[in-house]
């Protein structure tokens, strides 16, 4: 990295500390206190105990909440697994603004950079404090670290494009089969970045050694799953008595029994066609609106649109990840499928910022445009040397 390189990343490596402390801050500051009910509650005993939680089972995510909660001095066993929601939130919000910022950079060049900055730390805070994002990250929920892999892998996607690094590639392999081993709707967001991997540089994906590695690095995480039937008979809820000759079996721990909860049968009933497509479409919509508005909206929509004049790559990549997410929870009827939407709302964050960014590139052309035709005009402007010498001359 060249000296030039290191000056400018600096302020910005500085920005996105900020971002993220800031964020933090505010979590901590609006997190929930203790023991939560449902699937919350389930996480808090589940992390401290290292042991099993419902489908799809959230290995990474349990391990990780065991060696935090028995490390972190802070308060009781509830408090410290919210807390690991915050970290994870504030982590996702210090990785998406240079994000933001690298997307602007392609989009909106001709902006000064303290503009560009501003634009995407605004962009960045915006989802921080909005509805959804704010309320995973102050509770024991799996939400807050998929946010995080959602911006880790969209971050290095756009750094190997620019780049071409076969080590960043490789390492957002290995994120994203990571994420895998969390939370499982990532699954939606391969088809974009596969196609953005083969739009950018095929070569990734069609020489067999770089293939090879690269799905390599995305199952072999997939070993973490085998947490869930040696840590199984050591969890002491998966086998509730209701009754006497009634037994709540919440995992078998057999091999098909794996299979179904590693898959999510349990919830296969929950995806289809339940209700009118014009129905399930208003509903994502009115989320979308309570989370950023109908302004936020209207930004969104103008920053995809800038994207495709010139940045269809990243519209692409960008548009299908956010479709992916979103086509799936029409069909999907659970009764906290709001959550769900979140790594569309990460997305569509980044839009907003583009929007914005477009907008003021608008302005600052229109009036500079303005300015420098009535100085080019004005009787009045100030005469140069050439013009004074011109004078003497006559």
């Amino acid at each position: 990295m060249t000296l030039w390189r290191r000056a400018k990343a600096r302020p910005d490596l500085i920005v996105a500390v900020l971002v993220g402390g800031a964020s933090f801050a505010v979590y901590v500051r609006t997190l929930a206190p203790t023991l939560l009910m449902a699937d919350a509650a389930e996480f808090q005993f589940a992390c401290y105990l290292l042991g099993v939680a419902h489908p799809t089972g959230y290995p990474l995510y349990l391990i990780l909440g065991w060696f935090w909660s028995h490390l972190v001095p802070l308060g009781d066993v509830a408090f410290r697994v919210n807390l690991l929601s915050a970290v994870f939130s504030a982590l996702a919000m210090a990785l998406l603004y240079p994000l933001i910022l690298d997307v602007l950079e392609r989009t909106v060049r001709s902006l000064d950079r303290h503009l560009l900055r501003a634009t995407a730390v605004i962009a960045t805070l915006t989802l921080a404090f909005s509805r959804t994002f704010w309320s995973q990250a102050v509770r024991a929920e799996v939400y807050a670290l998929n946010s995080l892999f959602v911006v880790a892998t969209l971050f290095l996607l756009l750094r190997w494009s620019s780049t071409r690094s076969t080590r960043t590639l490789c390492v957002g392999s290995l994120v994203y089969g990571l994420s895998l081993t969390h939370h499982r709707t990532m699954i939606l967001l391969l088809p974009a970045y596969a196609l953005f991997v083969w739009l950018t540089d095929r070569s990734a994906l069609t020489k067999l050694e770089s293939l090879g590695k690269l799905m390599v690095l995305i199952i072999a995480p997939q070993l973490l799953y085998l947490y869930i039937p040696l840590g199984a008979p050591a969890t002491p809820y998966l086998h509730i008595e209701l009754a006497p000759g009634r037994t709540l079996e919440l995992y078998v721990n057999t091999l098909r029994g794996f299979q179904e909860f590693v898959m999510g049968q349990m919830f296969r009933g929950e995806l289809g066609h339940q209700a009118s497509i014009a129905e399930r479409v208003t509903m994502a919509g009115g989320f979308l609106l309570k989370q950023y508005g109908i302004g936020g909206i209207l930004l969104g929509l103008l920053g995809a649109v800038r994207l495709g004049i010139g940045r269809w790559k990243l519209l692409i990549l960008t548009a299908l990840s956010y479709l992916g997410v979103v086509v799936f929870t029409l069909f999907y009827f659970i009764g906290d499928i709001q959550v769900l939407y979140t790594p569309s709302y990460i997305i569509f964050a980044v839009w907003i910022a583009v929007g914005v960014g477009w907008i003021i590139e608008a302005v600052r052309s229109v009036r500079f445009g303005a300015w420098a035709r009535r100085v080019r005009y004005s009787p009045y402007v100030l005469p140069t040397p050439t013009a004074i010498q011109r004078a003497k001359m006559m």
